[in-house]
Parts: C-alpha cells; structure tokens; sequence
C-alpha cells in the first residue's frame, strides 16, 4: 500500500503539461491492478486511458501526450490487469461484408489502400450489430511499440467501436447523421433505413473546412440536411463555431452521449467518461 500511496503522490506532484489527471478516485492502488480493467483509447497526438475496478467503479482517468517519455505511464500500462481493451485511432479503413471477406485476401486490402507489409500490418475488426468487416491498419512502428505491453489480438478499430455503438440507435431513428469530433478531424457515419450508408474521416482544421465537407456528403449521398436527425459527440459544444455552422442546417443538433446506452445502476463515476465517446462506447460493448 505504499508503494501505491507513493505512487500517487509522484503523480499529482510532478505532473507535467504531457500528462492529465481528468478524474482519480481514492480507492485506486496499483497492488490491486490485476482485479481491475483497463481501457486505452490509442489516438494520434493524445492518448487517453481509463481504469475501472471488479464493481465497474471508475478508478483512474488520464491522457498523455503520445510519442512522449512519461514513465508513469509507462508503469500503468505495463501492470497486470484482469481485461485489457484498446482502441486504436485508425486512418485506413475497409468496410467488408462478411460473406465477401477473406484473409487470405488480405495483400490485396493493403494494395487497395496503397500500402505495403513491410510498414503496415491489416488487422480486422467484426462489427457486432452489422454483418460487417472493419479492416484497418497498424504501422509496423505502432504494433512494436504496442507490443511491448500488450497483444495485438487486443487491439480495436476506432471506427468499428464507434459504428457499432450508433448502430444501436436505429431502433429508435432509422435514418440518422452522426458527426463524431477530433483533434483536427470529423468522423461522418450516416444511417439509412436502417442500413450503413456511408463511414469516413475528413479533416476539419477550420470551420469553413468543415462546411465543405458537410454540404459536399450531403449533396452526394442525397441528404437533408434540414430534417434528418444529426447526433454530435467528441469535442464540440453548443459555443464550438463547427456547431454554429451547423445549425444554419438543422436547428435541433442531438448531443449524443453513450452514456444512455449503458445501465448507469451498474457503474460508478462512469459520467467523467463522457468527454470521450470512444471509452465509454467501450463499456457499452
């Protein structure tokens, strides 16, 4: 115990600007780590990890800057945990329906997307409520750099995660816009009927960006902007100048939250997960 009292300690009192401590609960302590469960959100500029307790409780929230040498990290990720779950910040996607989908194909997925084994490795991801391959890619950097804590088998596609937890609003909107935010990118997933429509990453440095790739998916893809429902997430508000934009189309934007997707009796402190959809989509699996 304190070992881990220790540890905490180094932890809020050397902080740095890499590092952030977003929530911490008292009863967290590294001697217990193997009880807990872990979960990463592996992004491009900022990482983010979560770690939660046998009863669901909340435990530790954090991001750090990646690419950075932060050896308190560095300790988190190499501890034993009892459910380690990632999720990586993909570029390259492949949407495959299953009955079309092979492996033994899979060279022929990196040539479409213009890549080489040599610098990347194709990992596939199964959509749960949609019969759907997500194949995304790994630079060979990534997986070594992974690997020194975890199994690759243990690592999920951003994108997969995210379709698979709007998926489960179908039910009650069958045609929906969804417009999940970024550092500097916007995920676009549109519904139809019930079905997958259209998946993608555009980049969204500025708000007049941001407009053009909105109307030009619209126009393509023949929605109507001024009635189908647009849920939001990520880091946007109603003060954000994107959701400004926004609303000169649709009035009444939707502020999507999993949360609403999870049985909140069964989980503690789950709430400080909002700010990031992909953690929390995570516990909705």
């Amino acid at each position: 115990m304190l070992f881990a009292i220790s540890f905490l300690k180094a932890i809020f009192a050397t902080m740095s600007e890499l590092l952030r401590i977003e929530f911490i609960d008292d009863n967290f302590t590294v001697e217990k780590s193997e009880a807990y469960q872990l979960l990463i959100h592996w992004g491009k500029v900022w990482s983010q990890l979560s770690i939660l307790d046998e009863d669901n409780r909340l435990l530790l929230l954090l991001s750090w800057q990646k690419n950075q040498e932060e050896d308190r990290v560095k300790q988190l990720l190499s501890l034993g945990y009892r459910l380690v779950k990632i999720v990586y910040d993909n570029e390259n996607i492949l949407l495959i329906p299953n009955y079309l989908y092979t492996s033994s194909q899979d060279i022929h997925y990196l040539n479409m997307l213009c890549l080489d084994r040599e610098h990347y490795r194709l990992c596939s991801h199964t959509l749960n409520n949609l019969s759907i391959q997500c194949l995304f890619t790994i630079s060979n950097e990534e997986v070594n750099y992974l690997g020194q804590y975890f199994s690759i088998d243990e690592i999920k596609s951003k994108s997969a995660i995210l379709i698979d937890t709007l998926s489960k609003l179908i039910d009650d909107k069958t045609s929906f816009l969804s417009i999940n935010f970024n550092e500097g990118t916007a995920e676009y997933t549109y519904f139809k009927d019930k079905k997958l429509i259209y998946h993608n990453l555009q980049p969204t440095a500025n708000a007049d960006e941001f407009n053009y790739f909105l109307l030009a998916i619209s126009r393509q893809l023949d929605i109507d902007l001024s009635s189908i429902p647009i849920y939001v997430s990520g880091k946007i508000s109603k003060t954000h100048v994107y959701y400004q934009r926004m609303i000169k189309y649709n009035a009444d934007i939707i502020f999507f939250d999993s949360s609403q997707l999870l049985n909140q009796s069964s989980y503690t402190n789950a709430e400080a997960l909002i700010s990031n959809p992909i953690l929390m989509s995570l516990l909705c699996e």
